[in-house]
């Protein structure tokens, strides 16, 4: 029997259609679905159109729309609480331990508890270019397009500098905790930028190997891909920047477009025509562990990329697949028309979220958990250490620290753009915090010997006191419960309790716990103003930080005030803090 040949153009038609409808999912996808026509897992509405990708947080997620609205879910769409928000919302939008930063009017930077209360805005009085970002003390990172600022917890300027050049990228941190910061002009075809102090000083320019393509941040420094279609480790070793290692390319024309970092491993995303190619490296050392194919999607279509607790994620504005680093692919889906929905994201809960245009969230479960996530507990990190020059002597220890110095450090901290000196500052007062700490424990261990040197100048310890309080950093939290627990000394209790809750912040629970604690073992019956003292640091700590399991302690804190073991004006005032915390609806 004779076979008839097709024509050419219909031959070329059917390869096209036989070639796209087998590479659209890749060969090993575990996985394959159509969302289009899958129904979602869940749906909630939105009550507006989502202007940001929606921020992960550890109770769920919250979104920001239009209609000048943030609204905080559960992991299954359930409202927790709506607040409305002054200015247009911009696009920025993140989280930070639950807390919501929020950008409004290009230029105004919001700082939202958990709880849903607006703590504080400021305008930066430059357009806000980038996810603003949180340091490792709680310190708030803003990048515009020619300047970048920090604010402290409480909304306090840190510092600000404007830059010669306009900025390429986003800020990026190391991990001895200085900023690498890119300028979008090259340097004889080479991308340049300079080495930043999380404190504001400038501490090297820097000329990289040539123009930048990619660059994301990991434990062990930053990954840059080069134009040259090269990789390659940028870190950071006794305050000089160096290059850890290179990985060259034999792809020149295909350079990496998208680099998603891990803890250990990173994928390298390059384009070879149409297709989507994924190179995965160990990020300490620069080993190629994989090479693969994640089927038809274009880098330049790419609207979402994360880590995952499996691997990675990335979604163009057709197509979204989850695979690791040995480069099995253990989902890929099409999307719904890009015309119908603004965001995409993919949560650490495993569901994918598409921000519908109809002001609907519907959400997708990927894959199921599998057994309990990994806690890795880790040391916390600061930018600063206290001197090792605490002076002693016949086992008495004293500060070094003059009280004119003291008054000074708190003095600064009450202005704004003090830029390196707060290093030197805050080491001074790690140094007297150390120092304050030894003597306590010194203090307990032979409690009749009279070597007490911050209960003997309770002045100068007060005073020690409030200028930590004013740092508007997390670092003095774990100071402060411990100076609580172990203190006994009246007049230096009332000042701890008072100065403990000035930055209101308490993730963890920590000083609300040495509160129960003074109250059990401490509290005189007849000690009123250690009394209202602790129902007001308590009030203070939850309101900042607007957390339900702290608002649940500290109303179990004044609950045990309103005992007949206390009198009338005690219990009274004790109650009516309790009735603000109420008010608070957490």
């Amino acid at each position: 029997m004779n076979k008839k040949k097709l024509p050419k153009k219909i031959s070329v038609f059917l390869f096209l259609i036989i070639f796209y409808s087998e590479n659209f999912f890749s060969q090993t996808a575990l996985y394959q679905t159509d969302l289009s026509t899958l129904s979602p897992s869940w749906q909630t509405v939105i009550g507006g159109e989502i202007v940001a990708p929606p921020a992960e947080t550890s109770y769920g997620f919250a979104a920001v729309t239009d209609g000048r609205m943030i609204s905080a879910f559960t992991q299954k769409g359930v409202i927790l609480w709506q607040k409305s928000i002054k200015g247009k919302s911009e696009r920025f939008f993140s989280s930070w331990n639950d807390f919501l930063i929020a950008v409004t009017d290009k230029s105004v930077l919001n700082f939202i508890n958990p709880g849903g209360t607006f703590l504080w805005s400021v305008d930066c009085g430059f357009e806000i270019t980038q996810n603003p970002f949180v340091g490792r003390d709680g310190r708030i990172f803003v990048q515009g397009k020619k300047n970048i600022a920090c604010y402290g917890l409480k909304g306090s300027q840190k510092w600000k500098l404007e830059l010669k050049e306009n900025a390429v990228f986003s800020t990026s941190g190391l991990p001895d905790g200085s900023l690498v910061f890119f300028f979008e002009q090259t340097d004889d075809g080479k991308t340049h930028g300079f080495r930043l102090s999380p404190f504001g000083e400038v501490l090297e320019e820097i000329t990289f190997a040539g123009k930048i393509t990619a660059k994301s941040s990991c434990s062990d420094g930053i990954l840059m891909a080069f134009e040259d279609g090269s990789a390659g480790l940028f870190a950071e070793n006794q305050n000089n920047s160096v290059s850890k290692w290179v990985l060259k390319s034999e792809t020149q024309n295909s350079p990496i477009k998208k680099i998603i970092c891990g803890q250990k491993t990173s994928a390298l995303l390059y384009n070879k025509g149409t297709e989507l190619k994924i190179k995965t490296v160990e990020n300490s050392t620069g080993r190629l562990i994989s090479e693969f194919s994640g089927g038809i999607m274009s880098l330049f279509d790419t609207v979402f990329l994360r880590p995952t607790d499996r691997g990675f994620f990335i979604s163009s504005s057709f197509k979204a697949i989850e695979f690791d680093e040995n480069g099995n692919i253990f989902w890929e889906a099409k999307l719904p028309s890009k015309a119908t929905w603004n965001f995409i994201t993919y949560t650490s809960s495993n569901q994918l979220f598409l921000c519908m245009k109809n002001w609907v969230l519907n959400a997708f479960v990927m894959s199921q958990s599998v057994g309990n996530k990994k806690i890795v507990s880790q040391t916390k990190k600061t930018y600063t250490a206290p001197s090792k020059n605490i002076q002693s002597f016949d086992g008495i220890v004293y500060s070094p620290v003059p009280l004119s110095r003291i008054e000074e450090i708190q003095s600064a901290f009450q202005k704004k753009d003090f830029f390196q000196k707060e290093k030197t500052m805050t080491e001074e007062l790690q140094e007297l915090s150390q120092s304050y700490l030894s003597e306590l424990f010194e203090k307990n261990r032979n409690p009749h010997e009279d070597k007490s040197f911050y209960s003997n100048n309770p002045i100068y310890t007060q005073k020690f006191l409030e200028a930590m309080s004013c740092s508007e950093s997390d670092i003095f939290v774990s100071d402060f419960a411990n100076f609580l627990e172990l203190e006994e000394d009246p007049f230096l209790l009332d000042i701890l309790v008072q100065t403990s809750a000035n930055s209101g912040y308490d993730e963890s629970g920590q000083i609300l716990k040495a509160y129960e604690i003074i109250i059990e073992k401490k509290l005189q019956i007849k000690d009123v103003k250690l009394a209202k003292l602790l129902c007001d640091s308590t009030y203070k700590i939850v309101a900042f930080m607007g957390r339900p399991a702290l608002y649940r302690q500290g109303k179990q804190i004044l609950s045990n005030f309103m005992t007949d073991r206390f009198d009338r004006q005690v219990r009274s005032y004790a109650g009516e803090t309790f009735t603000k915390i109420l008010k608070l609806e957490l």
